[in-house]
């Protein structure tokens, strides 16, 4: 779930076993190569006069130390190989001035220029193209003479870093080669030519060591909620710089028309860093903060709140332009904090109720009673269902019920009208498509379900609850991304602004992914983004759910000797394991609140507890509203 304002959000979850092992392998390598520096906040003097304190609802706590590189500088009469060998690794080495902070965009990498020739060193523009993110590295000389030799340097990448912090891990570790031309110099070897697509490549022990993800907010256009995207940045005293410069970037491409912004178009820093004085990170803006109107400034403090207050000893935030303070209109304070602001942090699942299926019973437990061996009914009567009727959905309300006919051509509806369950409105729609999926309703009168449409093309659609049941037709989304993929499961986040997708390509591959709702003058769902990739270790699923406000629990493998099983994949772009053991004949799962899980197998409803499972609830079925 979101953290309250102030609360570090950056750390993420524990590595993996896997990702563990990866780093225990290198730390021999490691230690001669490193060394933990601690990090001070930048005080930049010269800004002009500030506003208010507006903090955050704590201090934030220490972030992870970081493990610092000290690379060497070329050795005398270091060979070609040593060269490059040092060049790259020298890649890995972060500069802790404030200017330079954030992604490969922002670093000058000083210690790496130093293996290169001064004309080269002016022309290599690392942050202009993605940078590779590798386990392992070699160099092979290839041709040389007393004057110029080629050293082949073959990596396996893993993953890409972007200029905005974006990471993307790659389904497996791909062999990546390069050949780097290396020429005398005074006497001595140094890099005389790079390809033209070469960037960076970063040692992943040191990437995760050094960067960690954190939020980046917006706001909802539906609510005053904080949606969170996640980027790498990595750790040093410019962190504070860093975030200000993505909070004011342009929102990310499957987010644009899903969330808003406080800032107005082209809003930057006025100034070379953000200063942290006292706890409070000043932000000095150019003239077009000026122009933002009072809910724009409302929400620009609530996102800044959220955004800055995860760097070390941040505990408030600032807003100026040109020396006036930014300050929200018809707001007591300051100080500010998320609540007089009138904002909230977009939450994950916490389920107040399981909706139990056991043939044509429906009955609702809390969380907390699948403990018990019954987990007998402990909530609201709920109706009787056709057995016939499969992938059963439950509104938030409990009051609502949607479940696919037998085969999987249309809908049935019941909405309780009274105290009872046994009066209500019911209604089995038209069949309007095929492959029909699990329907999910949404927090904000929304109905989501997805399979083949009339014309044999995928097909998302979304259904208005507000309307009679037998009179409300579903209504397919703009979706021209979607092509030939075929929805396997989605789900609605919290926030009803997001939606996780579960796809299959026409060549059986399957794609994680992130979009982004659009909707209409009257709020009612019109489009999805293209969403954003994530998870792309996953090679098979069957279904996901929201865990987190940036988290999924996806159930598949991640490789073709893997059983089927519970897998975090995180928003930041990481597939990360589970020391869940794997449940035969598991189809759905389901979240229960606090990170934990259930899943739903032939011998019933398995809910997790710490690394293993209680036993089973003998049911068909589980929803969660």
């Amino acid at each position: 779930a979101g953290s309250r304002a102030g609360r570090r959000t950056g750390a993420g979850p524990p590595v993996s076993r896997r990702s563990a092992a990866r780093a225990r392998a290198r730390g021999v390598r490691a230690t001669a190569l490193v060394g933990v520096l601690a990090l001070g906040l930048a005080a930049c003097s010269g800004l002009p006069r500030s506003s208010d304190v507006m903090p955050g609802d704590s201090l934030a706590p220490a972030l992870p130390t970081p493990v610092r590189m000290r690379p060497a500088t070329p050795m005398p009469g270091a060979s070609p190989e040593a060269i490059v060998r040092g060049f790259l690794v020298a890649g890995s080495a972060l500069s802790d001035d404030d200017r330079l902070s954030g992604p490969p965009v922002s670093q000058d990498y000083r210690p790496a220029r130093e293996f290169l020739t001064p004309a080269v060193s002016e022309g290599w523009a690392p942050g202009s193209r993605a940078a590779l993110i590798y386990t392992t590295v070699a160099t092979t000389m290839v041709a040389s003479d007393e004057r110029v030799a080629t050293v082949r340097a073959t990596a396996r990448e893993v993953a890409t870093l972007d200029a905005t912090g974006r990471y993307a891990e790659l389904p497996g570790a791909v062999p990546r080669s390069v050949d780097i031309t290396v020429s005398r110099v005074d006497g001595e070897w140094r890099i005389s030519r790079l390809p033209e697509d070469f960037g960076l490549w970063l040692d992943l022990f040191y990437f995760n060591k050094s960067y960690q993800p954190f939020t980046v907010a917006y706001a909802s256009p539906i609510a005053r909620t904080l949606i969170p995207d996640r980027r790498f940045f990595p750790i040093t005293s410019g962190l504070p710089t860093a975030l200000a410069r993505a909070q004011l970037a342009p929102i990310p491409g499957y987010l644009q028309g899903a969330v808003v912004t406080g800032f107005p178009t082209n809003t930057k820093l006025s100034v070379d860093s953000v200063t942290v004085r006292s706890g409070t990170a000043r932000l000095d803006l150019t003239a077009a903060a000026v122009t933002s109107g009072a809910e724009e400034r409302r929400a620009a403090l609530a996102q800044s709140i959220v955004t800055m207050t995860q760097a070390t000893g941040v505990a408030g935030v600032a807003l100026q332009a040109e020396g006036s303070p930014l300050d929200p209109v018809g707001v007591a304070g300051p100080p500010y904090d998320l609540s007089s602001l009138g904002f909230e942090r977009a939450q994950g699942p916490e389920p107040a109720w399981v909706v139990l299926r056991n043939g044509d019973r429906l009955w609702a437990v809390r969380p907390a009673d699948l403990r018990k061996a019954d987990a007998g009914q402990s909530g609201p009567q709920l109706p009787r269902v056709n057995p016939n009727y499969s992938k059963l959905a439950v509104a938030p309300d409990l009051r609502e019920l949607a479940a696919v006919t037998g085969d999987g051509t249309a809908l049935y509806r019941f909405r309780q009208s009274g105290e009872s369950p046994a009066t209500g409105q019911s209604a089995q729609q038209t069949p309007f498509g095929t492959d029909l999926v699990r329907p999910a309703f949404d927090t904000h009168q929304g109905l989501w379900l997805a399979g083949v449409g009339a014309a044999g093309a995928p097909t998302i659609w979304v259904i208005d609850t507000r309307g009679e049941i037998g009179r409300a037709e579903p209504r397919p989304l703009n979706t021209p991304w979607l092509g030939a993929q075929r929805v396997v499961a989605l789900k609605v986040a919290p926030d009803a602004q997001r939606v996780a997708l579960l796809l299959r390509g026409s060549d059986g591959r399957i794609r994680i992914g992130v979009a982004g709702v659009l909707r209409g003058q009257d709020q009612r769902a019109v489009g999805l983004t293209e969403p954003l990739t994530v998870g792309a270790q996953v090679i098979d699923a069957t279904d996901l759910t929201w865990t987190s406000a940036y988290r999924l629990s996806v159930l598949g493998r991640v490789s073709a000797a893997q059983d089927v099983r519970a897998t975090s994949v995180e928003l930041d772009g990481r597939t990360e394991g589970s020391e869940l053991p794997a449940i035969p004949g598991a189809q759905t799962i389901i979240p229960l609140g606090g990170g934990r899980i259930g899943i739903v197998a032939g011998a019933g409803l398995f809910a997790s507890v710490a690394v293993n499972w209680q036993d089973p609830v003998a049911v068909t079925d589980a929803v969660v509203p």
